[in-house]
């Protein structure tokens, strides 16, 4: 059931619809119906193939592990990352000045990791991402705001 129940209780009505970013894979969604605070349906499983987005124009490969997408992107962007263990882990996006415009930071858990990234403040223009794992960099890449 991961990245179940993310838009849990949300009100939809006909001719909503709703943005889900999902990292490449097979996806099952289930649509439920309710009533009166109650559950009153539930349609049966639909499966969604994602296929390999682009980061920062390069095509990942099939084992990639470092993936941002939307890329270029408005208002966020979600980097999936993995870790073989528990690590720290910092995020930080420079402009092409190299000033340090944004810094996210935490604990990676063991295996993937999906971190949303705010752009919605930021102008449009070209960022860099960095990605460091218990203070060592990993992995770079570019970023587009539109």
């Amino acid at each position: 059931r991961e990245g179940a129940n993310p838009y849990s209780n949300s009100v939809f009505t006909t001719g909503n619809s709703l943005n889900l970013t999902l990292y490449p894979g097979v996806w099952d969604f289930r649509i439920q119906n309710w009533c009166n605070n109650a559950a009153a349906g539930l349609t049966n499983s639909y499966s969604y193939t994602i296929s390999s987005c682009r980061q920062g124009g390069i095509k990942p490969d099939e084992n990639s592990t470092f993936v941002l997408f939307p890329n270029p992107t408005t208002d966020f962007s979600i980097l999936n990352f993995s870790s073989e263990v528990e690590n720290d882990f910092s995020v930080q996006i420079t402009d092409l000045s190299g000033k340090t415009i944004q810094e996210i930071s935490g604990i990676a858990n063991s295996g993937i990791n999906s971190i949303r990234i705010l752009t919605n403040q930021l102008p449009r223009g070209l960022y860099f991402l960095t990605l460091s794992l218990n203070n060592q960099v990993s992995k770079q890449i570019k970023l587009v705001k539109e």
